[in-house]
């Protein structure tokens, strides 16, 4: 009985250690990541890549000077949920009802220039993690991969979730 015990806890230790491992996100990112805006925005940032110093409006408490990316479609796209608690609903009004789903090489970016984003913690179940990157996503690096209806949320959230990063040319 007490050998049983024993192999019983060294399994959750392992099961433990697993999820915890999860949890750190891969420094540089292995992976493409995505990132969401409205579509508004999308002229500029093809011209000149997502900057890192625009003063992010949408959510007041952003940090200034670094881009938020994902490697989950889905959680760059609740970025732009209009009944986030967070999110500045007046600027969402005045942006409408487009946004646009941003997949991003990050075979093009500096790899000493990502952090984890303490902010959105790693998600063990679908192994998803969040980052902050201190630079310039150039132009270059950013292929447009889906438009989002913001008045049909809910339907978007879903069709984003099937979305996987692809190989860029």
């Amino acid at each position: 009985m007490l050998n049983t015990r024993m192999r019983a806890q060294e399994f959750l230790n392992k099961v433990k250690d697993w999820a915890d491992s999860k949890k750190i996100p891969p420094l540089p990112p292995k992976q493409n990541l995505f990132h969401a805006t409205y579509a508004e925005f999308l002229p500029s940032i093809l011209k000149s890549g997502l900057l890192p110093n625009v003063e992010n409006k949408l959510y007041p408490n952003s940090e200034r000077g670094v881009v938020y990316l994902t490697t989950s479609p889905r959680t760059a796209a609740e970025m732009l949920e209009p009944e986030s608690d967070i999110i500045d609903k007046e600027l969402v009004k005045k942006l409408g009802n487009t946004g646009v789903l941003l997949e991003i090489n990050v075979s093009d970016l500096d790899p000493t220039k990502f952090k984890p984003d303490e902010l959105l913690p790693s998600n063990v179940i679908g192994v998803s993690h969040s980052y902050k990157y201190a630079g310039i996503v150039p132009p270059s690096a950013i292929r447009v991969r889906q438009k989002i209806s913001i008045d049909n949320f809910y339907y978007n959230r879903k069709q984003v979730q099937s979305v996987r990063p692809t190989k860029f040319a």
